[in-house]
């Protein structure tokens, strides 16, 4: 088989490119023809470059398969996720971890899983999502931590962001719609777009999210201040019934979110700090491309 493994040579404080070397020595002695490929910054993979590839083996973290998946789609080449980022939430998904030879055995498997592929579109752009979309205070650190311009090497770095998220939280008035019915109008709070169930520190606000459905989980919070910004992670945390806590929670296939509030922004993956095109309003839609992304299964 042809096999392209694909790293983040700064993921992992270099533990990424040490791993890669370990999977493409791996694959080969196993008789698999290997192609190397790095990747940094925010440089999306190119589909041409899965040419005739019938396996992609992702070597870093969220960020990374994020930058591949689209190409992964195009190309119908499925991913293996080798996890050295900071929460590895793909990787989680599928139980896949740095076992060069569980790696092996799931490239020669060949068990392949499709899922979707959401897509968030802020006017004529757009652009993928594989685990969840949201605006609210995680946006908020994503949007401080690139404003440091420092890469988020290890849980640490974001301990400035989330402190300062935490004295003045992105709480902006929401309007949200699914499927073209009226959610959530005019209120305060944090909405979360879910196509996985997966979240960082295993909080996992949308637990019933899953990735094979067509469909995008939504979670509206509401709120207006760090108190009970705190409270909604506290219930997170404690797997309460956040709908009995007075969540506001729909699925559906098509998502509408309007946010009005100063320096509103939006993230994706964890990774992706967007802004919107006024500065103090983001209108998104969101979307799911069902089956899009083949993945590689567990043998």
């Amino acid at each position: 088989m042809s096999v392209v493994v694909l790293s983040n040579p700064r993921s992992g404080a270099g533990r990424a490119g040490r791993l890669a070397l370990q999977a493409a020595a791996a694959l080969a002695a196993a008789g698999h023809k290997v192609k190397h490929l790095q990747v940094g910054g925010d440089e999306l993979l190119d589909p041409e470059r899965l040419k005739k590839a019938t396996a992609l083996v992702v070597v870093g973290g969220d960020g990374t398969v994020l930058r591949s998946a689209e190409a992964s789609a195009r190309a119908d080449c499925p991913i293996y996720h080798v996890p050295t980022g900071n929460e590895n939430l793909f990787s989680r998904q599928f139980g896949m971890t740095g076992d060069v030879r569980a790696l092996v055995r799931a490239v020669e498997s060949r068990r392949v899983k499709r899922v979707d592929l959401g897509r968030v579109a802020v006017g004529t752009a757009s652009e993928p999502f594989l685990l969840m979309c949201s605006v609210g205070p995680d946006a908020g650190v994503v949007r401080r931590l690139s404003r440091s311009r420092r890469r988020a090497l290890g849980h640490a770095s974001y301990t400035m962001p989330v402190l300062a998220e935490i004295c003045a939280p992105m709480l902006p008035q929401l309007s949200v719609w699914v499927d073209g019915r009226h959610l959530v109008e005019g209120r305060r709070g944090w909405v979360i777009v879910a196509n996985s169930a997966q979240y960082a520190l295993r909080l996992n606000p949308a637990r019933e999210a899953a990735m094979d459905d067509g469909l995008l989980d939504v979670l509206f919070m509401p709120g207006s201040s760090a108190v009970e910004s705190l409270l909604w992670l506290l219930r997170c945390a404690r797997r309460g019934d956040l709908g009995r806590a007075g969540a506001v929670l729909a699925r559906g296939r098509a998502v509408g979110i309007r946010a009005e509030a100063e320096g509103v922004c939006y993230q994706v993956d964890g990774e992706t700090a967007a802004y919107a095109m006024d500065p103090n309003r983001l209108d998104i839609d969101l979307s799911a491309e069902a089956g899009a992304v083949p993945v590689l299964g567990q043998p």
